[in-house]
């Protein structure tokens, strides 16, 4: 209790994590102790709402840790789900690997990383540590870059929006000139419209041309994606692709570029993963009704990016379940 109380002041927290404490915290995740353990989610908890203080007890196993207070019945409570659902809002890339969404309100920022489905309790690497590994024969990581929109001397260190593309810059990454140019043509694109949908088919269309333009349902088999994504490992060294770098890419790089894009010029969209490599957006649209030209009820659509891009197919329409299955 002690040490949640600590966390609730600024300075305090900053000297607690420079003296290693967290660490210490976490590993009180472990106790048997129940009144212990309780009181550790509830700091954990409380220390989640500082990026820094999420950010590096991630790295340290927090997720793990409470991974397994939620499996084991005993020691499950209120305070470590709040604390789980914390920390994965501050790690994106974390949370879209196990829990497989991402909210309107996920803002993707450079640094996100989508390193495929993991499963419950999985460890999940950072960023650092997959650009340290050799080329191997798993899928790449698709790796956003920083934010187009500031340059790192022009972001001030207490601004915990951008903190994850400050402390991210392992080795071996390079810019993603291609992404910042995508964002200019989304702008260009999208900014001069006014209707919802028109913007949103809009945004898709930039997308589809970016990534190898519309390809026919059946035609998907012999859309080379899977090449074109060895090609680049092979050419860049790396199991990291940055996104902008992909010329050919399938529902789930499409997406996630969709959704990258829309973050960046505010525009609002989920983000799902689907099985076999699918993964779509949804949106919502207002319409407005044209006998008093008042908001009607809103409209959700999945976004079609690989066959029709622009279409906006109804939610649970039969259109909208043949985009996000086999």
């Amino acid at each position: 209790q002690c040490v949640a109380v600590l966390a609730c002041d600024k300075d305090a927290r900053t000297q607690f994590r420079q003296a290693g404490g967290l660490q210490l915290l976490v590993n009180l995740l472990q106790s048997k102790d129940r009144e212990v353990l309780h009181n550790a989610c509830l700091a954990v908890n409380v220390f989640a709402s500082d990026k820094p203080s999420a950010v590096e007890m991630c790295k340290i196993g927090a997720l793990e840790r409470l991974e397994e207070i939620k499996h084991s019945g005993n020691g499950r409570n209120r305070f470590s789900e709040l604390a789980m659902i914390s920390l994965l809002n501050c790690n994106l890339s974390v949370k879209y690997s196990l829990m497989g969404r991402l909210s309107p309100t996920d803002m993707i920022t450079g640094g996100f990383y989508d390193a495929g489905k993991a499963c419950s309790g999985q460890m999940i690497p950072t960023l650092e540590e997959l650009f340290k590994q050799p080329v191997n024969q798993h899928q790449p990581i698709i790796f956003v870059g920083s934010s187009p929109e500031k340059k790192k001397e022009e972001v001030k260190p207490t601004d915990e929006a951008h903190f994850e593309t400050l402390v991210v810059k392992p080795q071996g990454m390079i810019d993603d000139v291609s992404l910042q140019m995508l964002v200019k043509k989304a702008k260009e694109s999208i900014f001069p419209l006014k209707d919802e949908k028109e913007q949103y088919a809009a945004l898709a269309r930039v997308v589809s041309d970016a990534m190898g333009g519309a390809v026919g349902m059946e035609k998907l088999h012999e859309f080379p994606w899977v090449l074109h994504l060895s090609e680049l490992k092979f050419l860049l060294k790396s199991n990291v692709i940055p996104i902008g770098s992909i010329d050919k890419g399938f529902y789930c790089h499409r997406a996630l570029l969709f959704k990258c894009l829309a973050d960046c010029i505010e525009m609002s969209c989920t983000l799902v993963r689907g099985e076999y490599n699918r993964a779509w957006n949804e949106v919502v649209v207002f319409r407005e009704n044209p006998t008093n030209r008042s908001p009607s009820q809103p409209c959700h659509y999945i976004v079609d990016l690989m066959h029709q891009p622009g279409a906006l197919l109804g939610v649970d329409t039969p259109a909208a379940l043949q985009y996000q299955t086999i």
